[in-house]
């Protein structure tokens, strides 16, 4: 019966979507959507629809379709929007190797004193190096020269085996080529 859905699509498809646009309120991209979606149901569910109700099942289908389009975008938000606004698009989700890794950076960053972590901390706020030393009341000079000794030891302490601060080992003696010398004895 190709011929009569076709019949009926022409007859009903203008009333479907008028419909649809007054009992629900979202973007005509949407009502277009859900009418889409409800003409598709009813030609695979052609045989159990009788055609006298049609038009209400037609109905029915697209409003139900149009909200669950409408909560699906509200979940999901629209990139395209996001961005359009400013808004940054979400974070990846992270995985416990990535949480790991936080963990293991603070732990470094707490071994720094405290006058560092704070301005380390603020410049990873995303603040200058002028607007670090207002918050913090040291000079441009100091924040820099605080910034380079904090870069300096988290760079030793991420090193294997290492501790800021440590005295450096001093270098192996050279070997001796001969016999010893004999020990002293009291």
């Amino acid at each position: 019966m190709i011929g009569d859905e076709a019949e009926l699509y022409r007859t009903l498809s203008a009333p479907v979507l008028q419909r649809v646009r007054q009992r629900v309120r979202t973007s005509p991209e949407n009502i277009e959507d859900a009418c889409h979606f409800a003409w598709v149901a009813f030609l695979r569910r052609s045989d159990e629809v009788a055609r006298g109700a049609a038009l209400a099942w037609l109905t029915t289908t697209a409003v139900h379709e149009a909200y669950k389009l409408i909560s699906r975008g509200q979940r999901a938000g629209s990139l395209e929007r996001a961005l359009e606004t400013g808004l940054e698009p979400p974070a990846p989700q992270r995985g416990p190797p990535e949480h790991a890794q936080d963990h293991e950076q603070l732990e470094l960053l707490r071994q720094l004193p405290d006058r560092q972590q704070r301005i380390v901390i603020l410049r990873a706020a995303g603040l200058n190096h002028a607007e670090i030393s207002r918050a913090t009341g040291d000079t441009e000079r100091t924040v820099q020269r605080q910034l380079y000794r904090a870069r300096a030891t988290l760079a030793q302490l991420q090193q294997p085996g290492s501790t800021p601060n440590a005295t450096p080992t001093p270098p192996p003696s050279p070997p001796s080529w001969g016999p010893k010398p004999p020990r002293a004895t009291l």
